[in-house]
């Protein structure tokens, strides 16, 4: 430390003023806050929001509550959002005044039906897009802030819930037309970011992630009419898992709903007999197969409920499927009966976690979650039967094989039907409906089809494929693979999620 003499007495030199400690800031703009990036607080716009080619969003003073409720985790009612969205007249103006919104928001929601389509996807899409059903929407909660930043996953939401909002009005003009703009303005943001996808940061990937899943939901909600919903899902798959390998943490809500809805569409999509086995070889090749690394998440069981398990079965069913026929076709031994005897073992024997049953193994019917998971596992139990027996015998003799588990799952449907829990049983319900010959099963489940809360096109569809399935004098048009048929001869793609 140097010195200073005075009058010959030499005096410490003073001490250096230690830097002050800067707190963390929080007045930097909301996008920039919810990706944990450092913000210049540069206005309108932002260094990092204008280098990442982001909207630049600031809170304002009389930002939505709802909107500020949601970042928080708190429930946020509809009359809330509603009210949001309704002009407010100042008291010196008798002019109507609109209420502030985000960037984001401001640019895609400046007209009533876009409005609309917001309004429709929080109170009605959102619940329809998970199985398992909370106070508060994981969609909603987590997606719908991270949307507000991000111009390409708004276009998505406002696609997705005016895709649903059009079936429930019919002939809205309006809500059509602004359903496909905003899809198409999806579309072409997405090219242009997967044009460049390789050479993306972490946070680049989760937005494609977030966005591809959900213009899956958009076209499996219009019923997968060409098949979109497998481009769609091919390149989320690489996106996937380019984001699972990142530095990005995967303990962060939105980036573990992210990861969950793919792997619960990439599981689903497998729900076939004529899945690509490249296909069924990259997902047994993936994380997807083991959802261990996601169970430990709080937000996991938004998609999967309490049955991964089961889904995780999917394409190893659909794995055995590919090769049995090919010990078929080649007469070559290739011990597809062991793997089956395996997997009929391990899929029979599966009860819902911490449920009681008598001795016999019957579900509590007081439970409707454990009953409607009961009705999954037998619908992958008609799957497993069919991968093994498809061509190796008749339909007649299939049909005898399958109908004590059609007749459980009847019997079960009437204790789900009406639950929040009936969501779930949608495809199970449609792959179980292929195995109904009796027209007394076929009616009641044309009656719970038609009459269900789950009014979406791919509903609508499923049913017109089981009608036709049901009509068809062709005896090989049974099961899944009469199913599959049955859409062949329409043109039209099976899609069951």
């Amino acid at each position: 430390m140097a010195s200073k003499a005075v009058s010959g007495i030499t005096l410490p030199a003073p001490a250096q003023p230690l830097r002050p400690r800067r707190s963390r800031t929080k007045t930097g703009c909301l996008t920039c806050r919810l990706r944990r990036r450092k913000c210049d607080e540069q206005k309108p716009e932002c260094t990092a929001c204008t280098k990442s080619e982001l909207t630049c969003t600031w809170l304002q003073k009389k930002e939505f509550a709802w909107r500020v409720k949601l970042r928080k985790g708190v429930n946020v009612s509809q009359r809330c959002i509603d009210s949001s969205f309704s002009p407010t007249t100042s008291k010196s103006n008798t002019q109507p005044v609109a209420a502030p919104v985000c960037r984001a928001a401001d640019s895609l929601l400046n007209d009533p039906v876009s409005q609309k389509l917001l309004q429709f996807f929080i109170q009605q899409t959102s619940s329809k897009l998970v199985l398992q059903q909370t106070p508060q929407n994981v969609f909603v909660r987590y997606l719908l802030p991270f949307a507000e930043s991000d111009t390409l996953i708004m276009h998505c939401v406002l696609a997705v819930g005016g895709i649903h909002l059009g079936h429930c009005l019919r002939d809205d003009h309006d809500v059509t037309a602004k359903t496909w703009f905003h899809y198409g303005k999806a579309i072409e943001r997405l090219k242009f970011y997967l044009s460049r996808w390789k050479v993306a940061k972490p946070d680049d990937l989760l937005r494609l992630l977030i966005s591809t899943v959900l213009l899956q939901d958009f076209e499996a909600i219009r019923g997968n009419v060409d098949g979109e919903v497998f481009q769609h899902l091919r390149a989320s798959r690489q996106i996937a898992s380019a984001l699972f390998n990142s530095t990005l943490n995967i303990d962060t809500e939105i980036m573990a709903v992210a990861l969950e809805a793919y792997c619960y569409r990439e599981l689903i999509s497998a729900f076939r007999l004529g899945v690509e086995e490249a296909d069924i070889q990259q997902v047994l090749n993936s994380f997807v197969i083991d959802l261990s690394c996601l169970q430990h998440l709080p937000t996991f069981g938004s998609c999967f409920w309490y049955c991964s398990f089961l889904f995780m079965q999917i394409p190893l069913i659909s794995q055995l499927a590919g090769r049995r026929q090919r010990e078929l076709r080649e007469g070559v031994d290739m011990c597809c009966d062991v793997e089956y005897t395996h997997l009929y073992n391990k899929i029979s024997s599966w009860r819902p976690p911490g449920q009681e049953f008598s001795a016999n193994c019957e579900v509590d019917i007081e439970d409707s979650e454990a009953v409607s998971a009961m009705i999954v596992r037998i619908s992958l139990l008609l799957f497993l039967v069919t991968s093994f027996y498809h061509k190796s015998i008749t339909p007649h003799e299939l049909c005898k094989i399958t109908q004590p588990w059609v007749t459980e799952a009847l019997s079960l449907l009437q204790f789900a039907h009406g639950s929040p829990t009936i969501i779930a049983l949608f495809w199970p319900m449609i792959v179980i409906g292929s195995y109904a010959r009796e027209v007394s099963d076929q009616s009641v489940l044309q009656r719970m089809l038609s009459t269900s809360t789950h009014k979406m096109p791919i509903v609508a569809k499923g049913l017109v494929l089981l009608e036709c399935l049901w009509r068809s004098q062709d005896t090989e048009d049974f099961g899944l693979s009469g199913l599959e048929r049955i859409a062949d001869r329409q043109r039209t793609s099976l899609c069951i999620g």
